[in-house]
Parts: structure tokens; C-alpha cells; sequence
């Protein structure tokens, strides 16, 4: 695939944390269960995000830039590893039902909001890699491009209503906040799309990547 370059605007949205997603991007989103981790480590874990922000506040701009990337990227590692290694919760994402609701949902959103790329279905957690750049060929207008946020709320808004059902539960079934980082480059695309396949593999759910019934790669 090819990153595309003519990206100038950028949207924000807020949920408990700040996203900053270039419109037509692609983006590496990652989302899970409500009952995926403790929220005292979450509290961690955004606790140590305000305070490398602080840490680096004198900074120039783009130094400070350059870091806090480094440094998030750094925070998502172990924040993934502790899902993978430390499964916590009821981890029903592996049930084929369960799974089959969540990828009818996100195949239903491709080609139309955006060009599903790859995606792998953990027990308590996904890993998605969109390309948004699709709806730049459709949209007549900024007020016509679905963004990333909206794309998240009928992702887990219309998918949990329906896994509830099935487990014959209520309440909130994904957690509020999700990951999302947007994709500089080639070179990134290729990392992170090889991590999405191999995470299974990584977790020792799988041998190999292909052996994972969850798993979506559209260029295998």
C-alpha cells in the first residue's frame, strides 16, 4: 500500500484524551473489552502519559513532538503486552460468535468510511488498520467526511449491543477510551501491519498468523 501525502487537515476529538487524526489518514486503532484491565492501571498508565507531557514541556515544538511519539509508543508497548501476557476478564472475543458479530460490523464500514487493511480479533482487545482516504474521492464537502471518532462510535456502539445480547448481558461492553495513531509512512504501514498479524502468534494463541481464525490481512 501507499501512504497518502496530501493530508492538510487535521481533526480533534475528545474522549478522556485528546486525538489528533489528519483527515484521510490511516490509522492504527486498537480498542478493548470494559473488562480488559484493571482501572487502577489505566490510571497508571494515563498518569505516566500527563507526566512525560509535563516532562518534556521545554522542549522546542518539534523536539517535543518527536519524543512524546517516541515516548507513547513506548507506553502502548507495554500497555499491549500487559493485555497479551495478562489476560484479564471474561476474554469472550475468542468465542467464533462473539468474533463473527465484531467483523460483520467492521466489514460493513468497508469501502464506504474506509479500506479495511488488516485487523485481529484478541480475547479481550482488537488491533484495526483502516485507510480513511477512500472517502476523499467521495465526499463533496468536509462536512460529508465521517471521522475517525464517529467511525469508533457505530464500530462499538452497534457491536456491543448485539454481543450483550447474546451473552445475555447490559451495560458497557467496550472500554470508552480507544488507541489511535495515525500512520506516518511506509515503512511504519509495513511495522504495524506485520505486528497486527503476528500479535496471536506473539501471545502464543497461534503458531502461525494464518492459523488464527480471528485474523483479517488484505494484502497476505
Amino acid at each position: 500500500t501507499q501512504i497518502c501525502c496530501n493530508m492538510t487537515t487535521n481533526t480533534f476529538y475528545r474522549n478522556r484524551l485528546p486525538h489528533w487524526v489528519p483527515v484521510g489518514a490511516t490509522v492504527f486503532v486498537t480498542f478493548r473489552t470494559q473488562d480488559s484491565l484493571p482501572g487502577e492501571v489505566v490510571l497508571r498508565f494515563k498518569k505516566r502519559l500527563k507526566e512525560i507531557k509535563y516532562e518534556l514541556s521545554q522542549e522546542s515544538p518539534g523536539e517535543r513532538k518527536r519524543l512524546l511519539y517516541l515516548e507513547q509508543k513506548r507506553l502502548f508497548g507495554r500497555f499491549d503486552a500487559m493485555l497479551d501476557s495478562r489476560p484479564q476478564g471474561r476474554c469472550v472475543l475468542k468465542a467464533p460468535g462473539i468474533a463473527g458479530i465484531l467483523k460483520e460490523r467492521m466489514e460493513s464500514m468497508n469501502g464506504q468510511w474506509y479500506d479495511l487493511q488488516a485487523y485481529t480479533i484478541m480475547p479481550n482487545h482488537v488491533h484495526l488498520l483502516i485507510d480513511l482516504s477512500c472517502q476523499l474521492e467521495k465526499a463533496e464537502s468536509h462536512s460529508q467526511y465521517v471521522q475517525l471518532d464517529r467511525i469508533m462510535q457505530h464500530l462499538k456502539g452497534g457491536s456491543s449491543r448485539f454481543i450483550n445480547l447474546q451473552l445475555g448481558g447490559k451495560g458497557r461492553f467496550w472500554a470508552k477510551d480507544s488507541y489511535d495513531h495515525w500512520v506516518r509512512d511506509d515503512d511504519e504501514w509495513e511495522r504495524i501491519y506485520r505486528y497486527i498479524l503476528m500479535n496471536p502468534v506473539k501471545a502464543g494463541l497461534a503458531k502461525e498468523w494464518l492459523d488464527w481464525p480471528h485474523t483479517y490481512a488484505k494484502y497476505p
